[in-house]
């Protein structure tokens, strides 16, 4: 078994409290290979959020102005198509040339190098995952609906049944019927 399929585990018999000690319990047994393998994930990552940083920063400078590319359209999924692009000169992608993003199936490719079906996969992608934060927020949006709806401060005062009083034993001298 993989130590993430471990850490997944661990992580659904264990959905609250504190993660340290559960941590250190599973890491003491785990093989060298394993944990090779969950820091070579954990450099990818922090990759990534160094590409993202050089991709905010590269184009938060640039005016929300909405334009119209020709021919973009037919490279959107359904879950973007809504949002047009906004047009960025082409000297804001050097910084991005030498870096490289994820397009499925543990593959990576340059910003420099990536084709339009790479960058079209990519889009994809980032769609799943809008799609995933949408259903997110709307649930939240539910949940904030269900808590004013009820006029409660929480899902659980509106939601799970008031829990079963048991009637007072009869006081001492009272008569039973």
């Amino acid at each position: 078994m993989s130590l993430w399929t471990e850490i997944h585990k661990i992580a659904h018999d264990h959905p609250e409290g504190p993660t340290w000690p559960l941590a250190e319990q599973y890491i003491d047994g785990a093989p060298r290979e394993q944990l090779v393998a969950l820091f070579a994930d954990a450099i990818a990552t922090m990759r990534r959020h160094e590409v993202r940083n050089i991709e905010q920063e590269a184009f938060t400078p640039l005016p929300l102005e909405v334009t119209d590319i020709e021919g973009f359209e037919e490279h959107l999924t359904d879950v973007v198509a809504a949002r047009p692009p906004v047009k960025i000169p082409r000297e804001q992608f050097i910084e991005l040339l030498d870096r490289s993003f994820a397009i499925g199936r543990h593959l990576r490719v340059r910003w420099g190098e990536a084709t339009v079906e790479q960058h079209q996969q990519r889009v994809e992608m980032l769609g799943k995952q809008v799609s995933g934060l949408e259903a997110t927020i709307n649930r939240h949006l539910q949940a904030i609906a269900v808590i004013e709806e009820e006029g409660v401060s929480c899902l659980d005062e509106a939601i799970r049944p008031a829990p079963a009083t048991e009637p007072e034993p009869p006081s001492e001298g009272a008569e039973l019927r």
